[in-house]
């Protein structure tokens, strides 16, 4: 009772942030839309790959040939093909998204959370901040404050020094949220804990 991961739902979401995904905005950018375009995408971790696909365009499709097995099992060959969509932009063009493959809506980033490339609603995939309780989320704001203001993430390092170019009512009023999101945090773990402040 009240060990290591006691607080965790047994059916909780898997989050995005650990999934493999490709996004369209980024395929755009890097110029990889052009009918014809070939290549290869792949995903790592301290070093190594742990995930490739081999991309095509063709026909206003994205074709994905690459290599799925589940649970340790034997290695199965999937090729699938994912459409584009298109929504006009407000000063002329053409927005590209993904058409999901299983529930034909319009998103921007498809995920390789299962056999086949879907959409985070199919895959039923949650974004890591949603799991968070509310202690996290303080912690998580008083961070996101000190990284603005040049400071270490450590929340026992004092924020000294204003970032240059900001006004002063503004460092003290960073200052102050991540002293409350601080007094937050440490008055919510120390309930949990029975230690009374």
């Amino acid at each position: 009772m009240g060990g290591y991961g006691s607080g965790r739902r047994w059916n909780a979401k898997s989050a995005i942030e650990r999934q493999s995904g490709l996004d369209i905005r980024l395929l755009k950018k890097d110029g990889c839309l052009r009918e014809g375009f070939q290549g290869s995408i792949s995903w790592g971790c301290n070093g190594s790959t742990t995930n490739s696909v081999n991309v095509r365009i063709t026909n206003g499709s994205l074709v994905l040939d690459y290599k799925h097995r589940f649970r340790g099992g034997e290695w199965e060959p999937i090729k699938q093909t994912i459409q584009f969509a298109y929504t006009p932009c407000h000063y002329g063009g053409m927005r590209t998204w993904f058409s999901c493959p299983s529930c034909y809506r319009r998103v921007a980033v498809v995920y390789g959370a299962g056999k086949y490339f879907l959409c985070r609603h199919c895959h039923n995939l949650t974004y890591a901040s949603q799991q968070e309780g509310r202690a996290d989320r303080m912690l998580r704001k008083a961070r996101k404050i000190r990284r603005r203001l040049g400071a270490s993430i450590n929340m026992t390092v004092p924020i000294l020094f204003k970032p240059k170019g900001m006004h002063w009512i503004t460092f003290m009023r960073c200052q102050e949220k991540v002293s409350h999101a601080n007094y937050l945090f440490c008055l919510i773990e120390g309930k949990r804990l029975g230690i009374r402040l």
